[in-house]
């Protein structure tokens, strides 16, 4: 009986996990840090106001350590090493672009409880070119937007990822 009704479309997930691995392995090599953008509700703006306020401001802090992060991402990837002097700030925007990237690659790798599948072919890029990719280009164009819409809603606030 096959175990999924794509099978016929399925292709190799190796890479996809290799990526996924790398990520977290990143992950883990960079500093912890309490450090989280402030969000201060008021009780005078609309909530719709109040949601697009604080996606500026989460925003906002993000373009201060932009090139920063940037560079740091190139150092992880290509030398396997995070610069010495992170900031907080710097510390917390990485850690969110590993979360996000991370679960965009989970969400393409199907199979929790039997073999791990996809219909998703990966690039033709080497995975070091890939994850630098998922962590500068679909981030700012992509992840960061997912993260501060996320941080705004009733349930979810942007520091969760520490929880």
């Amino acid at each position: 009986m096959p175990s999924s009704i794509y099978e016929s479309i399925h292709v190799p997930c190796d890479k996809w996990i290799e990526l996924h691995e790398a990520l977290v392995a990143s992950l883990r090599l960079l500093p912890t840090t309490e450090w989280t953008p402030s969000i201060v509700p008021t009780s005078k703006e609309s909530d719709e106001q109040e949601r697009k306020r604080i996606q500026k401001e989460i925003f906002d802090e993000y373009k201060s350590v932009a090139r920063s992060t940037t560079e740091a991402v190139q150092s992880i990837v290509t030398k396997n090493a995070w610069p010495k002097n992170l900031s907080e700030k710097e510390v917390y925007f990485l850690t969110v672009m590993h979360y996000k990237a991370i679960l965009f690659v989970r969400s393409i790798v199907v199979g929790r409880g039997r073999p791990p599948m996809t219909i998703v072919p990966f690039p033709s890029a080497d995975v070091s070119t890939v994850a630098l990719w998922l962590l500068s280009e679909w981030w700012i164009e992509y992840g960061l937007h997912d993260a501060y819409e996320e941080a705004t809603t009733t349930e979810m606030l942007f520091h969760k990822y520490f929880a």
